[in-house]
């Protein structure tokens, strides 16, 4: 769908209504057949799946399935950092005058994504990767490193897919985008954040700790501090998405040496893509 389309349709009204649809359980085989259909259409690899295919009751007990236990491991190295979802590197770099990469040509203020002007000058000249996950992906979000959580900041906004097309034509997407930042301290290794960007058609973004964060209006913001409350450690599971969606991690300045990976290089759940420089 172009952004122009997408752009004049009723974002909430769809994706509440797709949301809605995701749930539904009957006629079973109806069920069974979108979800047969969507597998085939998509290529996703039903072998890694926790389940036989006929198992799930509903689209998206099927979208939101979990691996098979040990298929994916993160690395044994304690300073590596591990890629947080299967998907592709949009992006990767340092934070520049308060600007990251979005797209070729294109970039956005860190400040405007993470709805906070002091939290986005703490990761001035930190490192970031991009990562998109597309319908066949994996789609549960796992810890990248260990931490304690600070702070979730859930910023409203659009819906617009963040297809690599769309990303590329659409200033701004993952500012304006509806978004959850959870920011972590990792003692002495700094700070860092993951951001979970919505999408068209995601029914919502769920944490393990508040479940569904339901959506904001553009403009709207909550913010909620966990100080000291909860701790992740390394490739736990910390949220997932009801559609294919973009996660984008930070590090603070220092911290971390990038793994080299090209624009739309596929990534494993587990896969070393950094390391502490610490």
């Amino acid at each position: 769908m172009s952004p122009v389309l997408q752009g004049f349709i009723p974002q909430r009204l769809l994706s509440s209504f797709l949301g809605w649809m995701g749930h539904v359980r009957r006629p079973r085989w109806l069920v069974h057949r979108f979800v047969v259909w969507f597998a085939r259409h998509y290529g996703v690899n039903l072998e890694e799946a926790e389940h036989p295919i006929g198992h799930y009751e509903s689209f998206t007990s099927f979208f939101t399935r979990r691996l098979k236990p040990g298929l994916r491991r993160f690395p044994d190295a304690p300073q590596a950092i591990g890629s947080p979802a299967d998907g592709t590197v949009a992006a990767s770099g340092v934070v520049t005058a308060g600007r990251a990469i979005q797209a070729k040509g294109i970039d956005y203020r860190l400040e405007d994504l993470l709805c906070d002007r002091e939290l986005a000058g703490a990761f001035e000249g930190g490192t970031y990767r991009t990562i998109y996950l597309s319908p066949k992906d994996y789609h549960r979000v796992h810890a990248p490193c260990s931490g304690v959580l600070r702070r979730r900041i859930h910023g409203g906004g659009r819906l617009f897919s963040v297809s690599a097309s769309t990303v590329a034509q659409v200033p701004n997407i993952f500012a304006g985008n509806e978004r959850v930042v959870l920011e972590f301290d990792d003692g002495s290794n700094g700070r860092w954040m993951i951001v979970l960007v919505g999408a068209l058609v995601v029914g919502g973004i769920e944490t393990v700790w508040e479940g569904t964060v339901n959506p904001l209006r553009k403009g709207m913001k909550s913010d909620r501090v966990f100080e000291g409350m909860i701790r992740v450690s390394r490739g736990d599971e910390i949220g997932l998405f009801r559609a294919g969606s973009t996660v984008i991690c930070f590090w603070q300045k220092g911290r971390v040496r990038l793994e080299p990976f090209g624009d739309n290089a596929p990534v494993k759940l587990g896969e070393t893509i950094g390391e502490r420089d610490v």
